[in-house]
Formats: C-alpha cells, structure tokens, sequence
C-alpha cells in the first residue's frame, strides 16, 4: 500500500522515492568529494513528484500546531504564508508572487523518507527567469532544501569572490535561517565539533567556458575526531554573493549512543572484505583493485537515514572505501569508480553494488514508503 496524508480535508499520494546518495544541488548532482570529474557508481535517482492539493488559500480552515507554534492555533493559510516570507527573506531575489500565495505539496523528503517536508515548487528568481523548488521541514518549520529545478547555470566572467570570503556568507546565511551559528544548530547539548571545507566547483573546466565556478561550503559534525556527515551545505555564486542552493539535513543525535570509535575490522581488511565480494561472483575477471583516498577519509559515523528510524542501536562506525578495478581483459575496460561501506565493527557490507551485486543497507528504510 501506498501512503497517502490529509492535507487541507483532501488526500494525495506519497509516490515511491529511491536512495538519493549524491547531494543534488545547483547543476545536477555534485559528489561530496572535492574531485567533480570523477564518475562515481552509486544509487541516483530523482525524486518523482507527488500529487499536488487542489484548492485555494481561501477554503483553507484546518488548524493545527506545528511544534514550532507557541500562540494560538493557525489556519494553513496563515502557516503558509509565513514560510513564504521566511523563503523570500532568505532568497530575496525570488519573485514575491511565485512564491506567496501558494498551497505547498507535503511529501516525504527525496533524500530522506523519515523527514516529512512542505514543498514550494515553480519559484522564480527575478534576474533571470531561474526556476527553484524549496522544501521546508513541515515538523520544524526551518528550511531543509532549496535548489533550481531548470538548471543551474553558473553567470559568465570569473570569480570574485574567495573561499573565505564565501564561508562568511555561508555562516551569516545559517545564522538567519535558524537564528544561531553552524556550531549550535543541531547540537544542543555541545556533543559535537563542528568543521567546515569550502572549494570552487568545476573551476579550470569553467574557466575555459569563461564562466565563474560556484562555491561549494559544507559544515561537518565531528565526534571523537571523526567525520559524523555534512549537516549544512550551501553553493554560492562567486561574482554576486547570492545563495544560489542549500540542503540542510542536521540529525538530531541527542539520544543516540555512538559505538567503538576504534575499528574491529581494520582498512586493509574492509578492503579484502570488498574484493572477496566481488571475486566470489566474479572470479577471475579483476585483475587489480584501486582503492582511493586514505585510512584516516574513509572511517566516519554513519549518521545518515538510519538514525531517524532507530535510536536504540548505537550509531555505527563505518569504512567507506572508493575504488577503480582493472579488469583482465582489455576488451573489458571499465572507467568507473566503485564506492562499497563496510561496518567496521562486525565486517558486514553494508552497500556495494558491482554489476549484479546489488547491495544496501538504507533499501529497508526507502521500501517502507510502499507498505
């Protein structure tokens, strides 16, 4: 069965969405890693869009009380209207009409189910006519997503702006987004260190085109000096200083336990763990395996999508190993890079797909939508 939610007296359908393991911002979608040419393997769909609410501001009547409400009950017209202004405060550039007024589409986040989200499609920004979608936490009502929907198209001339100069822009933005700096949001209780990396997208290819690469800032939990995820990410265009995308997914980990932070299964042997996979239903056909990046990259929390279904299991540690394979025929040629995660407690793999092999571990949580 299908989930469907009441929105204004009137059911609509929450339609199945896949693993999103790319972070798809601006154009198209961009690795988290800092090399952007590279072709990585991994699950990638676009989320399908659900059925939109028929109906008009004025029929709106149902009140509720979001969390975030402290006065006294609020139609739908009136919440609407005040994540309206909170979206054009924060994009200032978006035309006002094609973004008040609006009944937004509540769906369930296309990155992660467990987030229930208002989204405001078809906004226009008034320089050029670009399209935007953004998506608004419907329990928090905070912002969760905003990105163009027609395409992101970086403006012509070079850059201007510098790296630094892009991450003040980034922390003032999260500022009046949440009302509190990227070290507080999401870490109440000071659990966590909070680092950030900035770094120009695709700037030698653009420089070429005589285009200004964007600026691509992520704020990342740490947790007994180990990488727990991005929770901010923001690109910015490096002539005007606009926000030009964000996604902000800012796990609440309060009450989770974390285990071991020192690994049962060592790197080398996560890595053998993969290539025993493999050879096991592809004997013989790989030559040499390539596996990129260092020990100290690829350990880290795994705080993605589980952490929202399951508190009572403590947040596992993880190796998320990236790797080339030369095959060996030269007839075979292959120029993908593979990525595998391994619990680096138990040894289990917990996602790896390679030809047939077809695993991963977060299918549970996407399946759910269907039942």
């Amino acid at each position: 069965m299908i989930k469907s939610k009441r929105v204004s007296g009137k059911f609509k359908l929450i339609v199945p969405i896949a693993i999103l393991t790319l972070f798809c911002i601006s154009s198209g979608c961009t690795s988290q890693t800092e090399n952007t040419d590279t072709n990585v393997v991994t699950t990638t769909t676009t989320a399908t869009p659900v059925e939109s609410v028929v109906g008009s501001e004025n029929t709106l009547t149902e009140t509720l009380n979001p969390e975030k409400s402290t006065g006294e009950p609020k139609s739908l017209s009136e919440i609407f209207d005040g994540y309206s202004d909170y979206i054009l405060e924060l994009f200032p550039d978006f035309i006002p009409e094609t973004v008040k007024g609006k009944i937004p589409w509540e769906e369930n986040d296309p990155q992660n189910p467990a987030i229930d989200v208002y989204t405001f499609k078809d906004i226009e920004e008034a320089s050029d006519g670009s399209v935007y979608e953004a998506r608004i936490d419907a329990k928090t009502g905070k912002i969760r997503s905003v990105y163009e929907s027609s395409g992101y198209i970086e403006p012509s001339g070079s850059a201007k702006l510098t790296l630094g100069e892009g991450e003040e822009i980034a922390k003032s933005f999260v500022m009046k987004a949440f009302g509190k700096g990227p070290d507080d949001v999401g870490d109440p209780e000071n659990k966590f260190s909070i680092v950030n990396t900035s770094n120009y997208v695709g700037l030698e290819k653009l420089k070429e085109k005589g285009r200004a690469a964007e600026i691509f800032v992520r704020y990342y939990n740490m947790y007994e000096g180990l990488n727990g995820g991005p929770i901010l990410m923001m690109t910015i265009n490096s002539i005007s200083g606009n926000v030009t995308s964000c996604h902000f997914t800012v796990p609440d980990l309060c009450n989770h336990t974390f285990s071991s932070s020192v690994p049962s299964v060592s790197f080398n042997e996560a890595k053998k763990i993969v290539e025993d996979e493999i050879n096991t239903n592809y004997p013989g056909e790989i030559k040499k395996y390539d596996f990129l990046g260092n020990e100290s990259e690829a350990l880290s929390w795994d705080t993605g999508i589980s952490v929202y279904y399951d508190n009572t299991t403590p947040i596992r540690l993880i190796w998320t190993l990236d790797f080339n394979v030369e095959k060996d025929s030269d007839k075979m040629s292959d120029t993908h890079t593979y990525q595998a995660i391994i619990d680096a407690h138990t040894g289990e793999v917990l996602a790896l797909h390679y030809k047939d092999i077809d695993i991963d571990y977060l299918d549970k949580y996407y399946n759910s939508l269907y039942m």
